[in-house]
This record gives structure tokens, C-alpha cells and sequence, in this order.
């Protein structure tokens, strides 16, 4: 059960656990950015709030995938804090009061990170197992040794990931230990699915079938590209490694999947519920307290075409019904 706390109560866990609340944006007027802030920025004292830019800044081209992470984890652990709660600016929190709640979870379990499988658990993303997709993520850099993040970081060639040397670099033991958890938080997600869907998500259909996808035709839903390929699809998973190697530390798999109700499958639903978008869980429960709609660099108040239409009506049917 899900103790619902007042804005107080988590302003409060938030200031003395020195968490810092993160996003990284283009901060422009039209973008999803101000109403993804708005689900979660009363929750969160102002000192404890960051937005990395993803704009041109007088020193610096925009800062996105590895160099934003590793920014924000540098950052933070020169001001002091001790974790980060990331949240992309295409994600919106429906339950800050559930996000708390499997924070503490995280942080009692000693991980160096937590977030969502970026394969085998969402449809379209179809890539590693292991690392995960940081749309919303939980960094924990209280005991960090920050010059050996550093050192693992700047082994890599252009600070890019390499499954190969990942599995060369780490702990036997660890790495047993991620691949095992990652294994059975797969097979957790699957039977939710099997059980509450009891069908395929639609999205499901045309990641399989549709050859002018423009993402990636032809993908197997739910699949993963671990051990096929050297340099996997998020230049984060970097990060991430760089994180793992450092801390000695594995990784918390948040519960995360698919929005879909099969029984809402109308032409005449008020969100959407073709499966493109994510929901994430409370682990135990089940409650859902984020959604990542995805294909956000769509979303405009002034759309130009039907694809740009499609994903501006899907967004906003998740901003307006969570």
C-alpha cells in the first residue's frame, strides 16, 4: 500500500536526502518541457532542482546523451548531493507520492542506478537487456569514487559504449549478477503483460511488420541486441557503464512496459492506447507513477504534417488524462 504524502512531506525527503531533481531540454516555447515540469515541480524545493541545456549556452554547444549524464553526475557530486532523480522532459509524473515510495526502495538497495530495460520490456525498444533507457532514472552517487568514474569513462574511445569491453572490464561475479536480475525483471514485466493484457499491444504490430518504421524497420518486439552488436543504440549506456565498473555496484530495474488496456480499445478513448507510449510501476503494487510518451521531437502547437499531428494529439492525450 501507498502511503499518499502532501507536497510538504516530499519536499522535505527530497531536501534532507539531498536528491537533486534533473531534466535535460531545449527549454523552447511549443516542446513538451513546461508540461512535463509542471507534473512534479511542486514536489520539489528549489535548491534541489537542475535543468541541463540542451541549448547553445555562452561556453558550450548542447549538452545531450553521455556528456549530459556525465555532466549531471560530476555536477551533483561537486555540490554535494547524493542522488539524482532524472526525468526526461517528455515524461510525465502522475504519482510523486508512488515515486517516492520505490525511490526509498532503490536507495535501501544500495544500487548504483535504476531505470527502465532499454530491451525486452518496452515493444519498440529492442537493445540492451542490461543498461537501461533513462527517461526516469535514480542515480546514486553518495559514495562515489569520482575519479574512478572518470578513469572507466575516459577508457572509452569517444566515451561511447562497447558491450565487448563491458563484459571484459567488470567483475565476473557482477556481471553474472546483472545479467541474472535483468533476466528475471524480463520475465516479471512478461507475465504482468500476459496476465492484464492477454493480447499483444497494437504498437506491437507494426514494430514487427512496417518497413518504413523511422525508427527501425522490422524490429522483433521485445527483443534484445545484447551480445549481437559491439556499440549499442544510447550513447548513455556509456554513462552507465562507466557508473557500474566504478561503483562495483549493479543496476535496480524499475517495473516498466507498455500503456495498454485492451479494454478500452475504441475509437472514442480519451489516451492513448496503442502501446507506443510507457507507463512505469511500483515494483510490489503495480501503481503507475510515470509515463514516457516517446517520439516527442514530433510534438509542436503547430503541426506540419500528419506524422507530426499523430504524435501531438497522442502526447496530449497523456498530459491531459494522467
Amino acid at each position: 500500500m501507498i502511503l499518499e504524502q502532501t507536497v510538504e512531506q516530499i519536499q522535505d525527503f527530497i531536501y534532507n536526502n539531498k536528491i537533486c531533481v534533473v531534466t535535460n531540454s531545449k527549454c523552447m516555447p511549443g516542446t513538451t518541457f513546461l508540461a512535463s515540469m509542471r507534473t512534479y515541480l511542486d514536489y520539489v524545493p528549489t535548491h534541489n532542482f537542475m535543468v541541463i541545456p540542451g541549448y547553445n549556452t555562452k561556453n558550450h554547444a548542447p549538452y545531450y546523451g553521455e556528456e549530459a549524464f556525465s555532466y549531471m553526475i560530476v555536477t551533483l557530486y561537486e555540490k554535494k548531493f547524493d542522488y539524482a532523480i532524472y526525468i526526461d522532459d517528455d515524461c510525465f509524473i502522475s504519482n510523486m507520492s508512488a515515486l517516492i515510495e520505490e525511490f526509498k526502495k532503490f536507495m535501501n538497495s544500495g544500487k548504483c542506478l535504476a531505470g527502465v530495460q532499454d530491451g525486452t520490456v518496452i515493444c519498440h525498444r529492442n537493445h540492451s537487456q542490461i543498461f537501461v533507457n533513462a527517461f526516469i532514472s535514480f542515480w546514486n552517487i553518495k559514495n562515489l569514487k569520482i575519479n574512478k568514474f572518470l578513469e572507466e569513462r575516459n577508457k572509452l574511445v569517444n566515451f561511447t559504449f562497447n558491450y565487448e569491453e563491458f563484459k571484459h572490464d567488470i567483475n565476473t561475479e557482477l556481471y553474472q549478477e546483472l545479467k541474472s536480475n535483468a533476466k528475471e525483471s524480463t520475465i516479471r514485466i512478461k507475465e504482468y503483460r500476459d496476465n492484464t493484457y492477454k493480447k499483444e499491444v497494437p504498437y506491437a504490430s507494426i514494430v514487427r511488420n512496417d518497413p518504413n518504421n523511422p525508427v527501425e524497420p522490422h524490429q522483433i518486439p521485445y527483443s534484445t541486441d545484447d551480445d549481437k552488436v559491439k556499440s549499442n543504440a544510447e550513447p548513455y549506456y556509456a554513462t552507465e557503464q562507466a557508473l557500474v565498473i566504478a561503483t562495483g555496484k549493479p543496476i535496480y530495474y524499475m517495473f516498466g512496459t507498455d500503456l495498454y488496456d485492451p479494454s478500452e480499445e475504441t475509437e472514442e478513448v480519451d489516451i492513448d492506447n496503442s502501446g507506443l507510449t510507457s507507463v512505469v510501476m511500483t515494483s510490489a503494487e503495480h501503481i503507475p507513477f510515470a509515463y514516457h510518451t516517446w517520439f516527442s521531437r514530433m510534438y509542436t502547437k503547430w503541426p506540419q504534417s500528419q506524422i507530426q499531428l499523430y504524435h501531438t494529439k497522442r502526447i496530449n492525450s497523456i498530459i491531459k488524462n494522467i
